[in-house]
């Protein structure tokens, strides 16, 4: 009898002892599981979409809509590359850096042929046998075209063409140079008129980089300086065409 109690107690023991070990053995899978879906193994990437929203059918189609706009804008500029062509705006387009500047201007050869001086031949009721010289000056050149006109030289003519480097520089000294009070619209950028000591009619204007200077005498008096007037603007009129560079 104390033999059966005894194994009766060991198995009783035994049970005891395994339920004990496999309680332990599940709460620790337990607890390592939490661990593991909570917070992933170290140095684990976050599982996709844990950070962002799902995309929606809106976002979906904004996305396709800037796809589309930057593909259409890089064929754009593949297309200027190509061409070799600025945009419009851009330097070279309309209102841009390189849009056109002030009229450039220059004499090929001597002076006198280059200008229109018809204005000139029908104040004087005659042509001329102007000449021609011009003077290598410190940033510009001095053109000169003087003569007579008409019969015998009735009227005298001097025109002073200075061409400078760029037009600030024109304006620079037409601005200087200027001493009469009449400004004469319709002529270059701007011009005026005067009635010399010598008398006569004196007509200064600029335009881009050119400054042009007529003076018309009448000999002895005749053609009068107001006579002289329309024929000095219209020989600057007719002759800025045929210096353009």
């Amino acid at each position: 009898m104390g033999s059966s109690f005894k194994r009766r107690y060991l198995v009783i023991l035994g049970m005891v002892v395994a339920l004990i070990l496999a309680g332990g053995s599940a709460a620790y899978l337990i607890l390592n599981s939490s661990v593991s879906v909570n917070q992933g193994p170290p140095g684990a990437l976050p599982p996709p979409g844990a950070d962002s929203p799902t995309p929606t059918v809106d976002n979906a189609s904004a996305s396709a809509g800037a796809s589309a706009s930057a593909s259409t804008s890089h064929g754009a500029t593949s297309s200027h590359n190509a061409s070799g062509q600025p945009p419009a705006g851009g330097p070279g387009g309309p209102g841009g850096p390189g849009a056109p500047g002030p009229a450039a201007y220059r004499v090929a050869g001597d002076l006198c042929p280059a200008l229109d001086t018809s204005p000139v031949v029908a104040v004087a009721a005659g042509p001329g046998t102007p000449d021609s010289d011009h003077i290598d000056k410190s940033g510009y050149v001095d053109y000169t075209c003087s003569g007579g006109f008409g019969p015998s030289g009735k009227v005298r003519m001097h025109v002073d063409v200075r061409i400078f480097g760029d037009a600030a520089a024109a304006q620079a000294s037409y601005t200087t140079d200027k001493v009469g009070t009449e400004h004469v619209g319709g002529v270059g950028t701007d011009a005026t008129g005067f009635l010399p000591t010598g008398g006569g009619y004196v007509l200064l204007a600029v335009d881009g980089n050119l400054e042009f200077r007529i003076q018309l005498n009448g000999v002895g008096g005749k053609p009068t300086p107001g006579d002289l007037r329309q024929p000095a603007i219209d020989t600057i009129k007719k002759s800025l065409p045929r210096l353009h560079a």
